[in-house]
């Protein structure tokens, strides 16, 4: 690897601009997104891949080399760019580690299927949320296959640390949603996963409407940024489509982008 960690890609999907911005009125995101034909907005699937002690760890996989029919119709995926061949040019042939944030369809795409020894982390709860999704989220969750039961799954029943990597439970997005923290000699990197899915979201107040406890998401993103400015932390984003992450300063509650990570 050229580097203790990168930023992979694996495609597109769009989203409806009510679903992705909640509360932000239109005349304040469409100053930075455009919608394309059918009134949606484009989001990438952004996986940060990082070595520790050895050991290839990636974060959540993305959407899939072949996502599901209704899935890929509905979000208007474009596989465009693919974790599997990313992370194969850089040399990269086993992973070891996926830690989920959670298990959205455009997180876990590749979890299951194309890492055969990897073990994944994944809070006990987000396991049940996917088993049996509510009525409100059922459209973001692809349908449990038995055979994912065959896989390295390692249930978290809470916070845990592991190698350099500490996994925290954070509710907000979705009851079961997790942020991980990575801190290696200078080297801090804070992946908040649908808590902050893009540079766009780092307002506190900016939260998608499809979040299963928004006052929950708001609470944890305030501490997070506070983290990140007092510790400076690197900021990835998730599904932000210029920038794949970003260091931040001033006051958490009007964070200011300090530098750009591409």
């Amino acid at each position: 690897m050229e580097s203790d960690f990168f930023v992979a890609k694996d495609g597109h999907f769009t989203l409806d601009p009510g679903a992705y911005f909640g509360i932000t009125p239109r005349n304040v995101w469409s100053r930075t997104f455009k919608e394309n034909d059918e009134h949606r907005v484009t989001l990438r699937a952004n996986v940060p891949v990082i070595e520790d002690d050895g050991k290839i760890y990636i974060l959540d996989s993305g959407i899939g080399k072949e996502p599901d029919e209704n899935i890929r119709k509905w979000f208007q995926c474009t596989k465009d760019s693919d974790l599997l061949e990313e992370i194969r040019k850089r040399g990269i042939e086993k992973v070891d580690g996926i830690f989920q944030s959670h298990l959205h369809f455009d997180h876990m795409g590749h979890s299951f299927t194309d890492f055969p020894g990897a073990t994944i982390y994944v809070s006990n709860t987000e396991i049940g949320n996917m088993k049996n999704p509510d009525e409100l989220s059922r459209g973001s969750y692809v349908k449990w296959d038995k055979t994912f039961s065959g896989t390295k799954i390692r249930p978290l029943f809470g916070n845990i640390q592991v190698g350099s990597f500490n996994i925290v439970r954070s509710s907000g997005h979705t009851t079961g949603h997790q942020i991980i923290l990575y801190k290696k000699g200078s080297t801090r990197i804070m992946y908040a996963g649908d808590i902050i899915p893009s540079s766009f979201h780092l307002k506190p107040s900016r939260i998608t409407a499809i979040d299963s406890m928004p006052l929950t998401t708001l609470r944890v993103k305030k501490d997070l940024l506070r983290k990140a400015i007092d510790e400076k932390f690197l900021i990835l984003f998730s599904h932000d489509t210029e920038h794949s992450g970003a260091y931040i300063k001033g006051d958490p509650s009007d964070p200011k982008i300090e530098e750009f990570y591409d």
